[in-house]
């Protein structure tokens, strides 16, 4: 064991990093990397905007278009893999989970009310995401009706279970690593090797 570090405080340091992230679009950790395996099951990852965290569900949640082959993907294979750095603490936190996609129920409901006029135009695009097209292509840029349901069809969340944290601290003195799993109410802890 490692006396110069306290467990629980940087699993509190964790969550209140998560949830700075979803509240501060400036903070690292606003904008993980997510990664899943694709439907030909090589992995992909891409960058997604953390919408929701809930320390006592142990949840992590984004948004995404139904149609994205992510969705595909995550619905083959919910296991996703989100990674949050921050380079100025020089603290990496992959939070390894179990996804589930919310499409037209009523968590999906209530967080496309929750987004904004300008967001949900991203959702309005007759292509999917990742279609070839012949011409340079944005999203639309203006509706002719304000929060519009226009879209809604294509709107997804994803939420993401905790299941493990793997904390890494680069350190001068020596890096540190740790794994906090969870179980039910339960979480247990072992230090790595870096």
């Amino acid at each position: 064991m490692q006396p110069d570090f306290d467990l629980a405080a940087i699993l509190d340091d964790i969550w209140s990093r998560l949830v700075a992230g979803q509240n501060d679009r400036a903070h690292p950790f606003y904008l993980p990397a997510v990664a899943i395996a694709g439907v030909d099951g090589a992995p992909t990852v891409r960058t997604v905007v953390l919408r929701q965290v809930d320390r006592g569900a142990r949840l992590l949640a984004f948004q995404t278009d139904f149609r994205s082959p992510k969705c595909a993907a995550i619905r083959a294979n919910p296991a996703v893999v989100l990674l949050f750095y921050d380079g100025v603490s020089r603290i990496q936190v992959r939070a390894k989970t179990i996804a589930t996609l919310h499409h037209d129920d009523d968590i999906a409901r209530a967080a496309w009310l929750a987004v904004s006029e300008r967001n949900q135009m991203n959702y309005r695009s007759p292509y999917p995401p990742g279609t070839v097209i012949p011409v340079v292509y944005c999203s639309p840029t203006h509706s002719n009706e304000l929060r519009s349901e226009a879209g809604r069809e294509n709107f997804a969340v994803v939420n993401c279970a905790v299941i493990e944290f793997d904390w890494f601290m680069l350190h001068p003195q020596g890096h540190r690593r740790i794994r906090f799993k969870f179980s039910g109410g339960a979480v247990t802890n072992e230090w790595l090797v870096p």
